[in-house]
């Protein structure tokens, strides 16, 4: 809704799916930053929260240079910047891309982002910030944009009649994953669904045994076609999780993004 507020946006259409808060700085730095990744039909926009942790400091014209890795796909159009961060006061900073190959295409690369503002000091005696301040940069974490930034979760009854179907025209990937890290299957089981942005389906979600299971899983790419994945699992205390991810798509390259939103 606040973007629908902002007129350069308005004719970008609705927003078809919003990412969750990703933090790209620690939370104890001198600016606390996070992003939201907002998809459109033709464009990303990238909304930026900063905040100013600095005593007795503003920042001023406060803007967020974002570089795509894959800079063919992504064409920037504009930058909304946030006129004035008084100290712990977080301000937004909205930056829009046109994807260059058009509403059906997916674009995946991961984002540097330099933070870019006016410093100025806070006169004691006044409480209003000195006229001349200096201009700084501040570097931040970079983060991604992929595959499953494009899925919404869909709840279905039947999965094995969809698996089939789907199976019979579309296109299918695989890949094996060796998750060293994951304490259990049910761990697991909870990344994997959040990272592929796919919904458990038929109780998968809570798994029964555990040392194998197998989630079923499935979504709709914001174009609407469906997106299914089976993900078999087996746990051992030496190796963790180890993990056959299978994705089937209505879509052209739409299982092979997904799968690498993990792999």
């Amino acid at each position: 809704e606040e973007l629908m507020q902002i007129p350069e946006m308005k004719e970008f259409g609705n927003v078809l799916k919003s990412s969750t808060v990703v933090e790209l700085t620690e939370a104890e730095t001198e600016y606390v930053v996070t992003v939201v990744k907002h998809i459109f039909k033709e464009h990303i926009v990238l909304q930026y929260e900063v905040k100013n942790t600095l005593p007795d400091t503003v920042l001023e014209n406060v803007s967020v240079v974002a570089t795509p890795g894959e800079e063919d796909e992504l064409e920037e159009v504009f930058i909304i910047q946030c006129e004035k961060l008084a100290t712990d006061e977080p301000g937004k900073v909205y930056v829009a891309f046109q994807k260059v190959n058009g509403e059906g295409s997916m674009p995946v690369t991961s984002f540097s982002n330099i933070l870019k503002f006016t410093s100025k000091e806070i006169d004691p005696s006044t409480g209003e910030p000195e006229d001349t301040g200096y201009d700084d940069e501040y570097e931040v974490s970079e983060f991604d944009l992929s595959g499953s930034d494009y899925i919404v979760p869909t709840f279905a009854s039947n999965f094995s009649h969809l698996w089939e179907q789907i199976g019979t025209s579309g296109e299918q990937a695989e890949e094996t994953l060796q998750l060293s890290g994951m304490k259990s299957i049910a761990d697991a089981t909870e990344q994997l669904a959040k990272a592929l942005s796919l919904q458990p389906l038929e109780g998968t979600d809570v798994p029964v045994n555990q040392s194998t299971h197998t989630l079923k899983l499935l979504g709709k790419t914001i174009s609407g076609g469906r997106v299914v994945a089976s993900v078999r699992m087996a746990f051992s205390s030496k190796s963790g999780v180890t993990t056959k991810i299978t994705v089937r798509s209505e879509e052209e390259n739409v299982a092979a993004l997904v799968i690498a939103s993990v792999a």
